[in-house]
């Protein structure tokens, strides 16, 4: 039970790391062109549970609405 509980704790911790790097590479990648994706939780979690799809609905986003 607690491996169980461990296991689930360790996915949930690494794919937040994940978010946030892949957020603030992007955000580096794309910079130039004016296109900055805020690094707040609600990002973050949606980068979680969509993955990289949602960094392109994201920039999408902020370029639609300049």
């Amino acid at each position: 039970m607690l491996k169980i509980f461990l296991d689930d704790l360790f996915l949930i911790i690494k794919k937040f790391i994940y978010s946030v790097l892949v957020i603030y590479a992007f955000n580096m990648i794309i910079y130039p062109i004016g296109i900055v994706i805020p690094m707040n939780l609600f990002t973050i979690i949606m980068i979680m549970l969509c993955g990289f799809p949602c960094v392109i609905g994201f920039s999408l986003f902020c370029l639609f609405m300049m």
